[in-house]
């Protein structure tokens, strides 16, 4: 027994490497999270209406809880963050694993054309051709795409919203950032395959410091509306820019477990000036110090998060947790619940709520409106999920065997839902 405890004993206590090339169901839950975050930033801040001098607009139903819940909740506009750190360290490695290899760009690009297109046109085709037929036009709810379904169409949506500098297409909204990574996956096989791992960290670097750059310039000197800022390819890259980075990194000589140290340090350093960020703007997304060096602050955090989570040994109750069947289950529909949440939750607000910026449409209960929301948070998410299966099974599953058909050379198959 005395000579087993010390193997438990660093089983369960010492950093571990990943398996790069293998499962890494650790990234299914933070798919999971980060998809749970934007289902509840979407039901939950769409009643914050504080006005600038801190007076409610409605007062009805404002409590302390209320104010608080938001406050927390309105952060969760960092999931698409999280997506896009994700995005970057699962392609970039994906690319690093079969560059050189016959087949390398062809079956790269059917690849995600089998796994993005199917459902994204899907969605497409209901809600700008099918919906304001039975409809009979464009109402309100719909949204408006007056001459730029063509954005659409082309992945180009956050270019449409940043031209207009609101939101304003609806249940088509959240495709800005499938834009991005569109973009994202046209360009950089290409760059993977022309640089160096080690050229490749240093252009991701500096992807990142491009980024901060750009929101900066256009922020105090375009003077560009703060949601053009949320959305544009040059303003939001640097999350892809850290996955990438790590990506690379992760498969020096030193190994993921080389990184933790300098993960901790910077870390130490970025969580105290994020909090005050968010602190400072009301952890707004539209808050100007978060847009300029907030976004930026974060995606260093979630690649730290990254360099922790993916060193845990599975023995340890995060990792157990991040690897659950039920948050892994959440994690690999992550796709479909995003696509499809803005439409469940716009014919929930139509049927039920009638106006979702409308404190009134919520029921008030031991006077605080917190309970509704949650609700609506948990039947979205549900909805969600469920369409997600339906889909799974009767779309991406069928379009996913010819997936089978074309595996990336060199990369032992990696088997996230990527």
């Amino acid at each position: 027994m005395d000579c087993i405890k010390p193997v438990l004993t660093m089983h369960t206590s010492k950093r571990i490497e990943p398996d790069l090339r293998g499962r890494m169901p650790v990234l299914d839950g933070l798919r999971g999270i980060a998809v749970l975050m934007v289902i509840a930033f979407h039901t939950m801040v769409i009643v914050d209406h504080i006005e600038p001098t801190g007076i409610p607009e409605h007062s009805r139903g404002i409590t302390a809880l209320d104010e608080g819940a938001l406050f927390v909740m309105r952060t969760f506009f960092t999931s698409v963050d999280l997506f896009f750190v994700l995005s970057g360290f699962l392609i970039t490695g994906i690319l690093l694993g079969a560059k050189g290899q016959p087949g390398y760009f062809s079956r790269f690009y059917i690849r995600r054309v089998l796994r993005i297109f199917p459902l994204y046109y899907l969605l497409l085709i209901i809600w700008i051709l099918i919906v304001p037929m039975i409809a009979g036009g464009t109402p309100e709810w719909i949204g408006s795409f007056a001459g730029e379904p063509v954005y659409y169409w082309t992945y180009l949506a956050n270019f449409a919203i940043a031209s207009g500098g609101v939101f304003r297409h609806k249940a088509l909204d959240v495709t800005w950032t499938l834009s991005i990574e569109e973009q994202f996956y046209v360009v950089w096989p290409v760059i993977v395959a022309l640089l160096s791992r080690r050229g490749l960290m240093a252009f991701s670097a500096l992807i990142v410091l491009i980024a901060l750059a750009s929101r900066c310039y256009l922020l105090f000197v375009g003077m560009a509306p703060p949601t053009t800022v949320y959305v544009l390819t040059s303003s939001r890259m640097d999350g892809i820019g850290v996955g990438a980075f790590l990506a690379c990194a992760m498969r020096a000589p030193g190994g993921a477990r080389a990184l933790v140290r300098p993960a901790k340090i910077l870390f130490a350093i970025c969580a105290p000036l994020a909090a005050i960020t968010f602190w400072y703007d009301g952890s707004s997304l539209m808050g100007p110090h978060i847009q300029s060096v907030g976004y930026t602050l974060v995606t260093l955090i979630i690649g730290c998060v990254f360099v922790f989570v993916l060193t845990l040994p599975e023995s340890s109750a995060f990792a157990r947790g991040l690897s659950s069947r039920g948050i892994g289950a959440v994690g690999r529909m992550s796709y479909a619940m995003y696509l499809s949440h803005l439409p469940i939750q716009a014919g929930i607000v139509y049927f039920f709520l009638r106006d979702e910026n409308d404190f009134k449409s919520y029921p008030v209960i031991l006077g605080t409106q917190f309970p509704a929301q949650f609700i609506f948070f948990v039947l979205t998410a549900v909805l969600a999920y469920l369409v997600a299966m339906a889909s799974y099974r009767w779309i991406e599953k069928p379009i996913m065997s010819l997936k089978a058909k074309v595996p990336m050379p060199g990369t032992g198959e990696l088997r996230v839902k990527n």
